[in-house]
């Protein structure tokens, strides 16, 4: 896949997720008003996006198959522990316009800008951890 294809699959992926994430945000604070509403908003929508995300760009980015199904759930856990950390440059860059704004539309743009410096943080760090073969990082033919 050439590296142009590659940038615009992942950013129309990473669009979709941060959409999503957000989206799912919106209605999870609109079902719960209460104590840590934002918090759990940030928390359970990006639960439910990961093993969507991971999923899509296993197939879409890396062009990656597992050799079975136990492979596939060590590269979930795998990926899940990077998200770990990339996960954190989101949430502190929300949280962060959250308290700083104290408004709703300027949490999401702050949402939005975490995800997008994640996102491209994870996918690096995917890249050369999480899809490799035989020592060699996939996707990108395989360089």
């Amino acid at each position: 896949m050439s590296s142009r294809t590659l940038a615009l699959r992942y950013t129309t992926i990473a669009t979709a997720a941060t959409t999503l994430n957000l989206l799912l945000q919106a209605l999870i604070s609109w079902m719960y008003e209460g104590p840590l509403e934002v918090e759990a908003s940030m928390v359970i929508a990006t639960g439910l996006v990961l093993p969507l995300k991971y999923s899509v760009e296993k197939r879409m980015i890396f062009q990656f198959q597992p050799d079975s199904l136990l492979h596939d759930a060590k590269l979930f856990y795998l990926y899940t522990l990077v998200s770990v950390f990339t996960v954190l440059i989101f949430w502190s860059t929300e949280y962060a316009f959250h308290l700083i704004f104290r408004d709703e539309a300027m949490r999401y743009v702050g949402g939005a800008i975490g995800l997008a410096m994640s996102f491209y943080t994870k996918y690096r760090l995917d890249r050369h951890f999480v899809f490799v073969r035989t020592g060699r990082p996939a996707g990108c033919n395989n360089t």
